[in-house]
């Protein structure tokens, strides 16, 4: 999960030189958006985007435990 605040996407900007980007993989989670004048990010946490991601990373993680416990070795 923390691997996927590092993938960034480019928002259209709230003005003309407004900064927009939001993180998350495959679903934004969290929203990043500055002022036209002075550079203050505002942080807002898209909720459907973060409960989306969480149950995709956790069946992620379930498949890498599954195929971990099907091809190890067992004595």
């Amino acid at each position: 999960m923390g691997f996927s605040y590092f993938f960034k996407v480019d928002c259209l900007p709230v003005g003309m030189l407004g900064v927009c980007e939001e993180y998350g993989f495959p679903i934004p989670y969290l929203r990043m958006t500055s002022g036209d004048v002075a550079y203050i990010p505002k942080y807002s946490i898209i909720w459907a985007g973060l409960i989306a991601d969480l149950v995709f990373w956790y069946f992620i993680s379930l498949g890498i435990i599954y195929i971990y416990n099907k091809f190890r070795t067992k004595k």
